[in-house]
């Protein structure tokens, strides 16, 4: 009893010192612009992010350098998604969604899907196997598109009930957990089974809930209205909230190389925090697993992934072509391979996918 007493008592203080310590951490402005609208990613060493109708990309280790306008008649773009070299973009009030090769060098759009049939205002996006999931706020709804279909591709709506509001979208393990905005909770599902599966993880402490990212064992989620970016631990079977950083209006978060960034919507920017100013090994921020080239032709490389992880190699109908353990950078042969599309799943990460040709 006085030994679970120490711990709990612990823990206790390791919270408070992690809340105290993180959320007076300094952040740095990386890129700020009256007519910025929110979303952004990162693809390598390019930065691309969106105004209201447009979408630009510049050097995201120089942002502030002249940038490329790539369109300038999109509709409000809330969420950018990559699949097999391809950026999807969805119309925010059309509810369309539309692509572009991210290896042309004059990019042109190409209509993917229509959602009015199931939904309207697709907001984020997340892309899982072959797979774009799509939550639309106003719909209430979350949809799902086979992207290896072919153009244009019918929607699927596979979560339809409690859900008022949803936003922001994960993949952690076997699930997908979604910010459920108006109703302040994260819910998760399995894909494979999504209506069958949907559970509440959090549903106090948010305010607002917007966006997710993951680090190590902890969920970051970013909370607009509550002027804060709160952590949980997913691995706990009650999880709760605590405070790591306190914001203007934090939206849409994205990690790169080690540090967290976040666009804050009244402020107009996006700012950075490093690694070394959160303090603590639970939050710890690593870069995310990468794989190239793809398509490949004699081997893939998988970059920034920890060692001694059990891996796999599946066919896209789901056999296993072989196995493997991680190291920090791995190189695979891929030449005895036949032509087609491959699947790299990796204990507690994201699901790689390839091209051989």
């Amino acid at each position: 009893m006085k030994q679970q007493f120490i711990q709990n008592l612990q823990r206790v203080v390791f919270l408070f010192l992690l809340s105290s310590s993180v959320a007076s951490a300094q952040t740095e402005d990386y890129y700020a612009s009256p007519q910025l609208y929110g979303k952004f990613t990162f693809i390598g060493d390019l930065f691309y992010f969106t105004y209201d109708h447009s979408l630009l990309v510049t050097d995201a280790n120089n942002p502030n350098s002249p940038a490329t306008t790539l369109f300038s008649t999109l509709e409000f773009p809330q969420g950018l998604a990559v699949y097999n070299n391809e950026m999807y973009i969805p119309g925010y009030l059309s509810g369309s969604i539309q692509k572009f090769s991210l290896n042309d060098a004059v990019p042109t759009l190409t209509n993917v899907a229509n959602l009015t049939s199931v939904g309207n205002y697709p907001a984020h996006m997340l892309v899982v196997g072959h797979d774009l999931y799509v939550s639309q706020f106003f719909g209430d709804k979350i949809c799902r598109l086979n992207l290896d279909s072919a153009l244009p591709i019918t929607p699927e709506s596979i979560i339809t009930t409690n859900i008022d509001g949803p936003n922001g979208l994960l993949e952690v393990g076997d699930y997908i957990y979604v910010c459920i905005s108006q109703s302040n909770k994260i819910i998760r599902f399995k894909p494979t089974n999504p209506a069958g599966t949907v559970e509440n993880v959090i549903t106090t402490g948010l305010n607002w809930p917007h966006s997710l990212v993951k680090v190590g064992n902890d969920i970051l989620v970013s909370c607009m209205d509550g002027n804060k970016i709160v952590r949980f631990n997913y691995t706990d079977t009650n999880p709760q909230v605590t405070t790591v950083l306190t914001l203007d209006k934090p939206t849409f978060i994205e990690l790169r190389n080690g540090w967290l960034y976040t666009f804050l919507r009244d402020a107009k920017k996006i700012v950075g925090i490093a690694t070394a100013n959160l303090s603590t090994d639970s939050l710890t921020l690593t870069p995310q697993v990468l794989l190239y080239p793809n398509p490949a032709q004699e081997a893939i490389s998988i970059t920034n992934c920890a060692e001694g992880l059990s891996a796999a190699i599946f066919t896209a109908e789901g056999k296993l072509v072989t196995s493997f353990t991680t190291a920090e950078n791995l190189s695979i042969p891929v030449t005895n391979l036949a032509n087609g599309a491959y699947f790299i799943k990796i204990d507690g990460k994201p699901t790689l996918r390839f091209l051989k040709n």
